[in-house]
């Protein structure tokens, strides 16, 4: 069965960094800067680069000061094994221990503005202009390239449930859900067959582990005629999360797979030479 959630949180991103450090006295009656206290340090190292997100910092600086007071006065008392337990949970992982998700997931708390420029972002928004009806805007992550305009829908998709609280139509129907579930036989249970006027992928084709039963399951959800639309740049991307590269084999996977009338192009970007070293962008469009 697929997993999903229909998400009606908002919350704001925040151009600040996420994590504050907390001072967690050194639990070692060993003379600082000896071998004994040295060893300590090695193995107790998350407790000397202690930080929380912002959000858990009182609490936790109330813990330290409780782990504080509790130790000077017995070093053996019995409450610090479970004050230690409370503050492990609250700690914000060293990114070098974070899984490529864990390091998307918490981008999305702090990045206020689309990374990749506003004149890439008016270039996709002028190529999606055109679509109309109901479209669904997948793996969209904390960004829309779809203005509000009349006569157009606009559903959010994503894996992160933390993108899409901060995505910036909260009024928009947003649902989260990892579409690395959809393999032969799975099907999105929140969408009819026919239900939808396009599909929009942006920065998302090289991710999922089956791409051959995504975009079939986007074909059962597409209408006749409806179309679903690729834009992807092949030099960029999180290579640890990346499936598979993006070139023109696309139109194979798409025209073997149920698509008819298959394009592959150039999307024109902004001009300026920081632009330029980024390579082209494409944008591939498939009509079912």
């Amino acid at each position: 069965m697929v997993e999903y959630r229909e998400i009606i949180e908002t919350k704001e991103r925040k151009s600040v960094f996420p994590e504050r450090f907390v001072w967690l006295p050194h639990l070692t009656t060993a003379e600082q800067g000896s071998k004994e206290h040295q060893a300590w340090i090695k193995e107790n190292w998350w407790m000397v680069s202690y930080s929380v997100f912002m959000d858990n910092k009182p609490r936790a600086q109330e813990l330290a000061n409780q782990l504080n007071e509790t130790f000077e006065k017995d070093p053996r008392h019995p409450k610090i094994p479970e004050i230690i337990k409370q503050l492990r949970k609250l700690r914000a992982k060293d990114p070098s221990e974070l899984t490529p998700h864990e390091r998307w997931t918490r981008c999305a708390f702090q990045l206020v503005e689309y990374a990749g420029g506003l004149g890439v972002q008016a270039a996709i928004s002028r190529r999606l202009g055109k679509y109309s009806g109901t479209v669904l805007e997948a793996m969209c992550g904390h960004t829309s390239y779809f203005k509000e305009v009349p006569g157009r829908t606009v559903i959010a998709l994503d894996y992160c449930g933390v993108s899409l609280e901060r995505y910036p139509f909260p009024e928009r129907r947003r649902i989260e859900c990892d579409l690395n579930q959809i393999t032969n036989g799975n099907q999105l249970p929140f969408f009819g067959d026919d239900e939808l006027d396009a599909v929009s992928v942006c920065f998302g084709f090289k991710y999922p582990k089956d791409i051959c039963a995504l975009v079939r399951e986007f074909s059962r959800i597409i209408k006749p005629g409806g179309v679903l639309s690729f834009i992807e740049n092949p030099h960029h991307g999180y290579g640890d999360l990346c499936q598979r590269k993006f070139d023109r084999g696309i139109t194979k996977i798409l025209k073997s797979n149920g698509y008819r009338s298959v394009k592959f192009g150039v999307l024109p970007m902004p001009t300026s030479e920081w632009d330029k070293e980024r390579g082209e962008f494409h944008h591939v469009q498939a009509i079912k």
